[in-house]
């Protein structure tokens, strides 16, 4: 047990250390209500060593602290509200941080992110520490509570952005965009699962290209069973010469030398409307990227 010096409560009740020290799980509230109430007071920072395993921490208050080496894993801070608070080499494991205030919380120095629950906290912006630290996917979507993960993912995705962390920030964006897929029914699900498929939501320009070379090669084999013209008469079952017509059709140059006859030129009017949009597609999203 370590002696806990800069302590006021130190040998209170004949006890050598801080109640808050002893490492008990799941200590009581009338024991700890003079601990926490001594946790403002400026001779007790930076404070070290804490043991609040699993122990009812409801609406806590901590403002100008930098906390070190505390075990707050699965500790209840629902409505708790930490100002201005470091953590640094804290167990947080399945801490309970739902309907908090966060204001200029760093945790970017804790350790035992597993399982962090977020939901409905404000975070006016928070540090956080790298994306594989957090040990994604959030414990919500663990649970499939797939309207507070996304609402955690948006909490992720704004706080890495302020922070320039633009990266993190786009893989939280297209977490919170899969957890809207999945809430959703009917002709938005549909429209999501495109979106997701085609250019994982904006931040993935490489399924863009992916998408754009299965349309040709599908193009291609439906005209390898349509009548297309060429200079030397029909064109049947040539794979080579529908998929050279498919590439210039889909990147609207035009037909060239083979012309489509009957159905296929509504295939490859169809194409030349998807190629357009899948090509500004790519354009949008490769620039986006790059930009960022």
């Amino acid at each position: 047990m370590g002696s806990c010096d800069d302590c006021p409560l130190r040998g209170a009740g004949g006890s050598t250390s801080c109640y808050l020290l002893v490492p008990e799980e799941g200590k009581t509230n009338v024991r700890l209500a003079d601990c926490l109430a001594s946790l403002q007071q400026p001779n007790v920072s930076p404070l070290s060593g804490l043991f609040l395993r699993r122990v009812d921490l409801r609406g806590l208050v901590v403002s100008n602290k930098r906390i070190e080496g505390a075990d707050l894993s699965g500790a209840d801070l629902r409505g708790a509200v930490f100002n201005r608070v470091t953590l640094h080499d804290c167990l947080l494991n399945d801490a309970d941080f739902e309907n908090a205030v966060l204001q200029d919380v760093d945790f970017r120095g804790a350790k035992g992110l597993r399982g962090l629950l977020f939901y409905n906290a404000i975070a006016l912006p928070i540090r956080l520490p790298d994306l594989d630290e957090l040990e994604l996917p959030c414990a919500y979507e663990q649970k499939q509570q797939w309207p507070k993960a996304e609402y955690v993912y948006r909490i992720l995705k704004e706080s890495y952005r302020t922070h320039g962390m633009n990266k993190y920030s786009g893989f939280c964006y297209e977490r919170e965009m899969e957890m809207q897929r999945r809430q959703a029914r009917g002709w938005e699900w549909l429209a999501l699962t495109v979106l997701w498929l085609s250019c994982g939501y904006g931040e993935r320009p490489e399924r863009t290209v992916v998408s754009a070379l299965l349309i040709i090669l599908g193009f291609a084999l439906a005209y390898t069973n349509l009548t297309l013209v060429g200079s030397a008469g029909d064109i049947h079952r040539d794979l080579a010469q529908a998929l050279y017509f498919s590439v210039i059709t889909f990147s609207t140059t035009g037909y060239g030398d083979i012309h489509p006859q009957g159905w296929a030129q509504v295939f490859a009017a169809s194409e030349a409307l998807v190629g357009s949009f899948t090509i500004a597609l790519f354009v949008f999203v490769f620039c986006r990227r790059m930009t960022r």
